[in-house]
């Protein structure tokens, strides 16, 4: 008997079930601890964007980029690999995760739209509106302002998307397209 104290769990059962529950508690802790550390290292690459911006220092914007994109394919890797063990980090950090892929976009395309020779060398996705095209001897230009991207294929669409390599010469900007595909309105 048990002297009247009613219990519902052998108290060695008990201790058992509280072991298990502080080890996942353990897990989940040190799991959330890595993810929330590299969540402050790109936070801490971006605020190093905005005075760099301030100060029209392009190849410092897109060192930051660089790196908050590196660190963001290691939040990505944990998120999708053993994140799932814990469901609330998980949902959390792959929506951090995605907006960060956001951010770096829109900072590229400001990069881009204000010193696309930083890009030389890189390739490069973009969408683009060609204000003339120009058939020679060495293939389709399309043409906006310093812009001239390269490609075989005379397009059928006003706007493109534009995967392609980029190469500064002559004060303009050359983008040999790796792909190019039309942009439909969302309208």
């Amino acid at each position: 008997m048990n002297n009247g104290n009613a219990t519902y769990f052998p108290q060695g059962r008990l201790k058992r079930w509280l072991a298990y529950a502080m080890l996942i508690a353990s897990f989940w802790g040190l799991l959330s601890f890595s993810m929330f550390i590299m969540e402050e290292a790109i936070q801490t690459a971006m605020f190093g964007t905005w005075p760099a911006q301030d100060a029209g220092d392009w190849d410092l914007v897109l060192e930051g980029a660089d790196i908050m994109e590196s660190i963001n394919v290691g939040l990505k890797v944990m998120v999708y690999t053993i994140g799932w063990l814990h469901p609330l980090a998980f949902f959390a950090y792959r929506s951090y995760s995605r907006s960060t892929d956001f951010y770096i976009r829109g900072l590229k395309a400001k990069i881009f739209a204000r010193a696309p020779e930083t890009f030389d060398g890189r390739v490069i996705e973009f969408n683009f509106t060609p204000q003339r095209v120009v058939e020679d001897a060495s293939g389709i230009k399309l043409i906006n302002r310093q812009i001239i991207v390269l490609t075989d294929k005379k397009p059928k669409y006003a706007r493109l998307f534009i995967r392609g390599r980029v190469q500064v010469k002559d004060r303009k900007v050359w983008i040999q397209a790796i792909e190019l595909t039309p942009v439909f309105s969302q309208n």
